[in-house]
C-alpha cells in the first residue's frame, strides 16, 4: 500500500510541478516499515479558513475560487480521453440501496427512484476524464502562503471528473447546513457558481445533469452509511439531519434540470 501510495503521489507532484497548485513533495519511501515521509505543509486547511470569524461572502468565495484552480490544475496534469458516466455499476449500486436494507425515508426513496429515471440523460454527455482524488474536500486543500496544496491524493483511480466536483460541492454544502454558518449558507449558490467557474465546468445543462447524478448518488451512501453507523445517537442523528437536508436541496435542483432537459 505504502509503495502505491508513494508512486502516485510522486507522479502527481512530477505532473503538478512545484508551483501555486500543487501536491507535497514525497521525501522518502520505507517500504519494510509501510511508511512513506512527505514534504510538511504550515499553514490551515481551506475548511479552517471558512470557519474562520468574522465569516464574510467574500473570503468564502476567495477560497471556493482557489479551490476551483486547485482542481482544475490537477486534472488538467493527466488529461485523458472524454468517456461517459459507469452508470451500469453505480445503477446496480443504486439497486442495491433501494433493496437491501433501505432507508425508511420517503426523501431517500424519491432520491433513488430519480437516479434511475435520470440516468439515460446523465449518461450522454461525453465527460473530460483524468485521474481521481478520491476524496476532494475543503479538509484536504491545504493554504501556505500562497500556495494552494492538496493532501492525501490517491490519484490511483482514472474516471470522469465529474466525481472530484461532486464530492467537493456536496462537503461544502454540507459544511454550510450546519446551524454554525447560517450567514454563508446565503451564499451558497454563488459559492457553488464561483467554484465551478474557476474549474471551467461546461455549462451545459447535460453536463449539469450528470454531476447533479453524482452528487445524489453520492449523499445517498452518505446516507446510507450514516443510518447503518455505530456512532453515537446525537452524532448519527445531525450527521442525517445534515445530508437529509442537502439531498432535498439537490433533488428539487436536480429535477429542474431533467425538465429542461426534457422540453
Amino acid at each position: 500500500m505504502a509503495v502505491a501510495e508513494f508512486g502516485a503521489l510522486a507522479r502527481v507532484h512530477e505532473a503538478m510541478g512545484a508551483g501555486r497548485f500543487s501536491v507535497p513533495e514525497p521525501m522518502v519511501l520505507r517500504e519494510q516499515a509501510a511508511e512513506i515521509v512527505i514534504e510538511w505543509i504550515d499553514g490551515l486547511t481551506l475548511r479552517q479558513e471558512l470557519a474562520r470569524r468574522p465569516f464574510s461572502a467574500a473570503n468564502a468565495e476567495r477560497l471556493c475560487s482557489l479551490a476551483g484552480q486547485w482542481l482544475n490544475a490537477f486534472h488538467g496534469a493527466r488529461v485523458l480521453p472524454p468517456g461517459a458516466l459507469d452508470l451500469d455499476d453505480k445503477l446496480a449500486q443504486v439497486h442495491a440501496m433501494a433493496e437491501t436494507r433501505p432507508v425508511p425515508d420517503r426523501l431517500f426513496r424519491s432520491a433513488v427512484e430519480f437516479l434511475c429515471e435520470a440516468a439515460a440523460l446523465a449518461g450522454r454527455p461525453r465527460l473530460p476524464r483524468s485521474w481521481i482524488h478520491g476524496d476532494f474536500k475543503p479538509d484536504n486543500l491545504m493554504l501556505s502562503g500562497d500556495r494552494v496544496v492538496g493532501v492525501d491524493v490517491h490519484a490511483s483511480f482514472e474516471n470522469v471528473v465529474v466525481y472530484d466536483l461532486a464530492s467537493f460541492l456536496n462537503q461544502l454544502a454540507l459544511f454550510l447546513c450546519s446551524p454554525r454558518f447560517v450567514l454563508l449558507r446565503i451564499s451558497s449558490e454563488r459559492l457553488r457558481t464561483v467554484f465551478c467557474r474557476e474549474y471551467g465546468l461546461d455549462a451545459d445543462p447535460a453536463v449539469r445533469l450528470a454531476l447533479q447524478w453524482v452528487m445524489l448518488f453520492q449523499l445517498l451512501d452518505m446516507w446510507r452509511s450514516a443510518e447503518a453507523a455505530s456512532r453515537s445517537l446525537p452524532r448519527r442523528v445531525g450527521l442525517r439531519f445534515l445530508v437529509r437536508t442537502s439531498c432535498g436541496a439537490l433533488l428539487k435542483e436536480a429535477r429542474s434540470t431533467l425538465e429542461s432537459l426534457a422540453r
